[in-house]
Parts: structure tokens; sequence; C-alpha cells
């Protein structure tokens, strides 16, 4: 999760322009991911529910929709994803390649997750290396999990990375 109302109003005007999100969608490997923690088992898609969600099954209509729904944004193409920043005009770096916000600060995330959440760590682990890859300082960040809830009530965090799941009781 990105956080939208992010107290550093630079960084908010970045995560509210949908370019940004993509580009940060683009630059993440998820083929990489599914390789090296899920042994090829996971299913390469983008946010959406499960395709085994009832939502989708009795119509053809919603099938396609969330094919169309799982394939945006989740091929990594760090191209695009270079292309989209620089769009942004984050085209300057600092003397360690990372780009510079418009303010003139390096660009830079924090992947905030519970420490307990160790797929999430490796995961976030794999996406400071595309991210790295499109000059943006990237910080693997676990932490104690009412620390986690106090900076996300707070509102004091960049990123959230955390598991959903579908689950109905029929």
């Amino acid at each position: 999760l990105v956080n939208w109302d992010h107290k550093d109003p630079v960084m908010r005007e970045l995560i509210r322009d949908q370019r940004f999100r993509r580009a940060l969608a683009y630059g993440v490997d998820r083929t990489a991911i599914n390789e090296t923690l899920w042994l090829g088992l996971g299913r390469i898609q983008g946010a959406t529910i499960s395709w085994e969600s009832p939502h989708f099954q009795h119509a053809p209509e919603g099938r396609a929709l969330w094919k169309e729904w799982a394939a945006k944004y989740a091929p990594t193409d760090f191209e695009a994803a270079n292309r989209l920043l620089d769009e942004l005009e984050l085209t300057e770096r600092d003397s360690d390649g990372y780009r510079l916000r418009p303010d003139g600060e390096t660009l830079q995330l924090s992947i905030m997750m519970t420490a307990t959440d160790t797929v999430g760590i490796y995961t976030a682990d794999l996406v400071k290396e595309g991210w790295e890859q499109l000059g943006i300082k990237t910080i693997v960040n676990p932490m104690p999990g009412a620390e986690v809830e106090l900076l996300r009530h707070a509102g004091d965090w960049d990123i959230y990375s955390h598991h959903e799941s579908e689950f109905q009781i029929y």
C-alpha cells in the first residue's frame, strides 16, 4: 500500500500521481518473487482479488474483467518505469545515482512491515532491487507490530507491505 496522505507534501504529490504508482508497479519483478519465494506456484498478477473469488465466476464479463485487472501494470518493464519517472521530471541524480525529488532531496521510499512477516521482508528485498534499478533509494524496514500500527495510524509511512486474502463462508 502507498500512503496517499503522506505527511511530506512532495511525496504526497508524487504518490498521488498515477504515473509514479505505475512506475513503481513496473519496477517490481513479480516473476523473480514467484520463483524465489513461491517456487513458481504463484500467479503473476497486478493488485486484484483472487481468481477463485465467486465475484468473477458467474459471468464471462466477470472473468474478462478479472483478467484485465490482473494484467494491468503486472509485467516488469524498467523502460516504461523510467519513462514515467522521467515524465515526472525526476531526471536529476544525487552523487549515489538516486533520483532527486522536485525539492532536490533524494527520492527515497521505506517499505514498512511487521518483523514477523518473513515472506514480506524477502519480498520487499526483491522489490528494493527493482526500485533501486530505477534510481529510487529503498529501505526495507521490518519492525514490531505495535510500532507498525502506531506509524500507520499516525500516517507516518511511505509503503506498507501486508498480505490480503479473500475469504467467504457460504
